[in-house]
């Protein structure tokens, strides 16, 4: 039964019912927020309790928010409204391909360009490793701004960017099978024989239903058609289909042959990419099309300029066909995958990942859903990654030369130990590192701080020496890498004067050094002569002649669309000797901002899934700014928008990173921390957007992380690292003045928060031996209370002082009420719902805020719908 006008699913009434298929409804709806149409999906009651329907449908909502493309429909929303789940999607004014054909073949113009946009489409899902199993002309809705794909419902995960050739790893079809063995999914008239028979199915398997779709659009018939399901899979699987000029003669040999190869029987000898089909097709365009007006007249002509263009196209694909099977042999791309229950960090958030010189094993470290991050280790020709014991809070991981030891930074010092079972031993001191190398000659060469030259140690221990030097212009040397001889060795030169910094290489015997490239972000050698950067988002690959310190030849690009986090980020790539490397292509965490109500309900969504940090709700809680990642430009900038309208605005603008708003409790000024300078310094900047950001003090010698605003607007609290204390505690006269330690003892101590009297500072700290919330009054008396009882971070206040939240360690959001006339007093903590959020980072700024009545909370959580981003490994690359 259909929905009636005016039905509401949360924020979206219902406006008319458009169409019906097995996996739900659809319907026209009005965002009442936004006030712009929709479409919504509606699992239907009598699905809705199949839980394979369910999953398909949740298969659905995976699928379509892991893609941001002009040719697939765009996913806005999802929820759950009296136990009906649904999906909100961009409306497409159009109609489906399907109706289309019903009036006949398309012009040959019209199949180019809706099979380029088609193309276009299948090449970024992928790319994302999702294999559409579903493709058909009622899954393709023509618009006036192209075709757009649609319905994912049937989707296939695979790791992004395998190779055709390799294994799949279908995670989340082994965690949860969508069918049973030897089931059938699909259309079968557009089904490719694999598919048919239950085989595995890859990237290929879309390649044959688009040929099938080219088929119809060009002859208005279907390339396979029977009277019966039987007879029909039978043609599929051993006949051909009709050849294409026979049902329209002026059809360009070249496309027919497109056409013949993406439905061949055998998948090795379809094209291998649809972004192979695409060059085809954009080649074919190249020659005059004719239409049905001149066609007589044209046929003449066509005859020669036909045969041209096939000759072009045949030597195109035959050239292909010969250089893939030479090339897939011995190249081969997988990705590896987070341990179950664990991710990987963020850019800017440390972690980092190794391969073995051999290129046998890969050392990564990962976070626990408690928060906690360790190393790992894996060998890449299994599935089965071993946590390394001991290894807690490690960061950047590097290998020795025999492929037996692992180097890496945790608790402020070099370790070293024996894979897999050997005790961590402490080398020396390296409080804030950035990188390390061995050497065979048993030389480790690290940068121990972020604002340092490098060192070096003996790995047996000893006291450290530098053996760069680093001055105003270039102020830190990181991310060193041995060269063959091992008394050469490449690193990154970092300066706010983009005419400096680089990649150099340095020597343990001189503090001279030589600038080889301008900004790479992040780099990997490998024996003998081959050097792998990131630069302009791209994965490239270069010979190096490593003793004479020059490049030669063209860069040959690996991977595209590589993101990163500013102008002087670490991005991880890792290289071995036998030309395996390693990338994190998209290292950007997939997160949604919404509101909630105490119960954990989501009810209302703001904005695309993205990356975001500092929630802040302004004082009188209608507006809300936070830290939003630009991937286009690898910075994070700062957004504004209504609490509730939910369309955010660019609100800061410097060049540089600029996060962690807190605002001025009259509402009228905005604080946050600004890395214009090269380190972090607090700007204020007016809450209209009228005005620039301006620093409240000059560039300090340590990052300023700003974290609350007291209510008289004199004083605003920071953090900062300390190389003896750890993170601490300031407090800043707005007005001007040196800051003075607020809490600054032997633990870490950060995330604090004024409470809206300004008398009391709720804050975290490690004292305990693990992430507590305290309250102290403030200015201190030396007293002090303990507010969370089992673990606890980033706590807020509700906006009467009357309650305080925290995140706990199992990622609920806890509650606690307080009293405080004169003497602070607070109850049992409360379990309200579980956010998502990570814990266990106290450097991390608050990733929620709570509403003034302390009902809602609007929290930015990694979407569990959305995949994380892996390691990408290529084998064979040199």
């Amino acid at each position: 039964m259909t929905l009636a006008t005016g039905t509401r699913f949360g924020p979206y009434e219902v406006v008319a019912h458009v169409a019906e298929g097995g996996m739900g409804d659809v319907y026209r709806a009005r965002d009442t927020r936004l006030d712009r149409t929709v479409a919504i999906k509606i699992l239907p009651a009598h699905l809705a309790a199949d839980p394979e329907t369910r999953r398909r449908f949740e298969r659905e909502a995976r699928a379509i928010s892991a893609l941001s493309h002009p040719n697939i429909c765009t996913l806005y929303d999802i929820g759950n409204h009296d136990g009906r789940e649904y999906l909100v999607m961009e409306y497409l004014d159009g109609e489906t391909l399907a109706d289309r054909l019903a009036h006949g073949p398309l012009s040959l113009d019209q199949v180019i360009a809706f099979g380029v946009d088609i193309c276009d489409a299948l090449e970024k899902a992928h790319r994302q490793g999702i294999i559409h199993r579903d493709l058909k002309p009622g899954n393709v809705v023509i618009t006036r701004a192209g075709a757009k794909l649609l319905d994912f419902g049937l989707a296939k995960w695979m790791p992004a960017e395998d190779s055709v050739l390799t294994t799949p790893v279908d995670e989340e079809t082994q965690r949860q099978p969508l069918t049973t063995a030897g089931m059938v999914l699909g259309t079968i008239p557009y089904m490719a024989p694999e598919q048919l028979e239950a085989k595995e199915v890859d990237a290929r398997t879309d390649i044959f239903a688009f040929g099938a779709i080219l088929y119809e659009m060009v002859t208005g018939q279907r390339a396979f058609d029977a009277t019966s399901n039987a007879s029909l899979i039978a043609a599929i699987m051993r006949e051909e289909p009709r050849p294409v000029s026979e049902l329209r003669d002026i059809t360009p040999r070249a496309l027919e042959q497109v056409i013949k190869t993406c439905l061949s029987k055998d998948p090795g000898e379809r094209f291998q990419s649809a972004h192979d089909i695409k060059l085809a097709l954009k080649m074919i365009a190249s020659t005059p099309m004719p239409d049905a007006i001149e066609e007589s007249r044209r046929r003449a002509w066509l005859l020669p300029v036909g045969l041209a263009a096939i000759v072009i196209i045949a030597m195109v694909i035959a050239a292909a066909i010969w250089l893939r099977p030479r090339t897939t042999v011995r190249t081969y791309r997988f990705t590896i995958a987070p341990p179950t229950g664990a991710a990987f960090p963020s850019l800017g958030e440390g972690g980092g990942f190794a391969l073995s010189p051999d290129g046998a094993r890969v050392a990564f470290v990962a976070t626990t859903r408690e928060g906690r991050s360790f190393l790992w280790l894996r060998a890449l020709d299994s599935d089965d990654p071993e946590l390394l014991d001991g290894t807690e809070g490690a960061e950047y991981p590097f290998w020795s030369p025999d492929n037996r030891e692992l180097a890496f930074f945790a608790d402020g010092k070099l370790k070293r130990m024996h894979v897999p079972d050997g005790p961590p031993q402490t080398i020396c001191d390296a409080p804030s590192a950035r990188g390390g190398a061995w050497s065979p000659n048993g030389t480790i060469v690290f940068a121990p701080s972020t604002k340092t030259p490098l060192f070096k140690i003996a790995a047996s221990g000893g006291t450290p020496s530098p053996i760069t030097t680093v001055d105003q212009r270039i102020y830190s040397h990181r991310w060193p890498q041995f060269l063959p001889d091992g008394e050469h060795f490449l690193f990154v030169g970092q300066s706010s004067d983009a005419s400096l910094q680089g990649l150099y290489a340095g020597s343990l015997d001189s503090k001279e050094i030589k600038r080889i490239l301008p900004v790479p972000l992040s780099f990997a050698f490998a024996a003998p002569h081959h050097l792998f950067y990131v630069r302009d988002h791209l994965l490239v690959r270069q010979e190096l002649d490593p003793k004479r310190l020059e490049l030669s030849g063209e860069p040959a690009i690996i991977s595209d669309a590589m993101t990163y986090f500013g102008d002087r980020a670490y991005v991880p790539v890792a290289a071995a000797s036998d030309g395996t490397v390693a990338f994190r292509r998209n290292g950007i965490v997939k997160m949604r901002l919404a509101w909630y109500d105490r119960d954990g309900r989501r009810t209302a969504s703001i904005g695309e899934p993205g990356e975001y940090e500092g929630l802040s709700l302004s004082p009188d809680g209608t507006k809300l700014v936070f830290g939003q990642f630009d991937a286009s430009e690898g910075l994070n900038h700062l957004a504004i928008c209504g609490a509730n309208e939910g369309v955010p605005r660019r609100f800061s603008f410097n060049r540089g990173n600029q996060y962690s708003p807190i605002w001025s409790r009259d509402g009228s000024r905005i604080a946050f921390s600004d890395d214009y300078s090269g380190v972090d310094t607090i700007s204020v900047k007016p809450a209209s957007g009228a005005g620039e950001e301006k620093p409240l003090t000059p560039p300090p010698a340590s990052s300023q992380y700003v974290q609350s605003w007291s209510p008289d607007g004199t004083v605003i609290l920071y953090s900062h690292s300390d190389p003896s204390t750890g993170l601490d505690v300031y407090a800043l006269p707005v007005a001007g003045g040196a800051a003075k330690p607020f809490l600054n003892g032997r633990s870490d101590e950060s995330q604090a928060k004024f409470s809206p009297d300004g008398k009391w500072i709720v804050y975290t700290s490690t004292e305990s031996g693990r992430p507590e919330v305290y309250v102290q009054p403030f200015p201190a008396t030396g007293a002090k209370w303990q507010v969370s009882t089992e673990g606890g971070e980033q706590p807020r206040w509700r906006r009467d002082g009357g309650e305080i939240f925290y995140l706990a360690p199992d990622r609920n959001l806890m509650a606690v009420l307080v009293r405080v006339p004169g003497a602070f007093d607070a109850e049992s903590p409360r379990r309200l719902f579980d956010t998502n959020i990570p814990f266990g980072d106290l450097g991390v700024s608050q990733a929620y805020d709570v509403a003034n009545d302390g009902q809602r909370f609007v929290i930015a959580s990694v979407d569990p719908l959305l995949p994380p981003s892996g390691i990408t490994v290529v084998t064979g690359s040199q």
